[in-house]
């Protein structure tokens, strides 16, 4: 099963919506609620990143003449397990969960592996399955590297998928409440595919060659460049910009820091630079150090409301929910028109069990956006809570007929 708006429960047959935020099936809550919060922060961080990855629950492996069940799976485009997560209750030690971790993945030849016990993603542990029984720990960054190459980025064939990508991007966006939002003062690569986009930089490139002053001159998506157009302008930190937000846009994060830091080495002033490095670095999960990237931009440009909002989802990814509604509160104030903004705050209320003014920030979320599937699935969820189940069920139904829209509409 390769379904990448769901996160399906093998051990007890049980879809359970991805987007907005994915909740545990109710069976897997009853019987171990203290890993299940664990779990769904594993499922909550990846959703929005991988979005051409399925994402699967308790997936039956064989070990010898017994049967283990993985925590989380996380499936890639061609269906091959691309990384195993164990997830264990906050606090557990090492030793409870590491060697069963490596089990599934030498039974599974599956490349990569990650130990949680906790739910903050700084806190957990990668490794690299090397083949025959041997491991190598590595950080966070070095399992994006690996994971970060999609199917579609592999091949030479742009797929129907790479053709779509604005609307992938829009829903990881929105559907994932904590998930970091692109800059709002450059569009072009959220709405380009990847095949999109590596064609403009290979386009570029040519361009660059026949006309060196190009790179100087011209700012648009096919003026993202490569290597060559930064020895041409070493000085010029929009083009080491340009191309970091091309190599976010295809998810790579790693190298997109890179030139957000030779843009920010050479323009100390550059507000966006520091939004969208903190955005790539919350991305690999490096919420504090994204904090202090948006601490800058907003010191430098104190009418953001892009960097008030993104900082509080880096906030409320540590669980400083509190915190994050001040940010939330600004961001609303700057642009009291941006639906997920209010979206986002809803969701801070909800971690602290404020449902009735959850409830009233996805009210207006919906009458500023009412297209969007995720602002009701959100809404529906607190009514649920409020004990409001009619009510919800007329939001949920909503939301699927939203949903079924997108799937025949152009």
């Amino acid at each position: 099963m390769n379904n990448r708006t769901t996160v399906f429960c093998h051990r007890h047959a049980y879809p359970l919506p991805r987007y907005p935020r994915f909740t545990r099936c109710p069976h897997c809550l009853e019987e171990a609620p203290y890993e299940t919060r664990v779990v769904e922060s594993v499922v909550n961080y990846f959703s929005p990143i991988l979005y051409r990855f399925s994402i699967q629950t308790e997936v039956e492996i064989q070990m010898g003449a017994d049967k283990r069940r993985a925590d989380v799976i996380l499936v890639d485009g061609n269906g091959t397990s691309a990384a195993i997560v164990e997830c264990k209750a906050a606090g557990t030690h090492q030793a409870d969960g590491i060697p069963q971790l490596k089990s599934y993945l030498c039974a599974t030849d599956t490349p990569l592996g990650i130990f949680a016990n906790s739910e903050v993603p700084d806190a957990w542990e990668f490794f690299e399955n090397l083949g025959q029984n041997r491991f190598k720990a590595i950080t966070i960054a070095d399992f994006w590297r690996h994971i970060q190459s999609p199917p579609e980025i592999r091949t030479s064939q742009p797929s129907r998928e790479d053709e779509n990508r604005s609307d992938n991007t829009e829903k990881a966006i929105g559907m994932k409440p904590d998930a970091p939002l692109p800059d709002n003062h450059s569009h072009e690569f959220e709405r380009a595919g990847s095949a999109q986009i590596t064609a403009a930089i290979a386009d570029s490139n040519q361009l660059i060659r026949l006309n060196p002053d190009y790179a100087k001159t011209q700012y648009r998506t096919q003026a993202i460049d490569d290597s060559e157009a930064t020895q041409l302008n070493p000085d010029y930190a929009k083009t080491y910009y340009q191309r970091g937000h091309a190599k976010a846009a295809l998810g790579q994060y790693v190298a997109a820091i890179s030139d957000y830091d030779r843009a920010i080495h050479l323009s100390r002033n550059y507000a966006v630079a520091y939004t969208n490095r903190g955005v790539a670095k919350a991305a690999l999960g490096q919420h504090t150090a994204a904090i202090a990237d948006y601490d800058r931009a907003i010191l430098l440009k104190a009418d953001d409301a892009l960097a008030y909002n993104n900082r509080g989802l880096a906030k409320a990814a540590l669980g400083q929910y509190v915190a994050a509604l001040a940010d939330y509160d600004k961001a609303i104030h700057l642009n009291p028109d941006d639906p997920f903004i209010y979206n986002n705050r809803g969701v801070a209320k909800v971690a602290l069990g404020r449902y009735t003014s959850a409830l009233a920030d996805y009210d207006r979320a919906i009458h500023l956006n009412p297209d969007n599937p995720l602002f009701y699935a959100n809404r529906a969820a607190v009514k649920t809570s409020l004990d409001q189940p009619i009510a919800a069920k007329a939001d949920y139904d909503k939301a699927i007929h939203l949903k079924s829209l997108e799937k025949v509409l152009p």
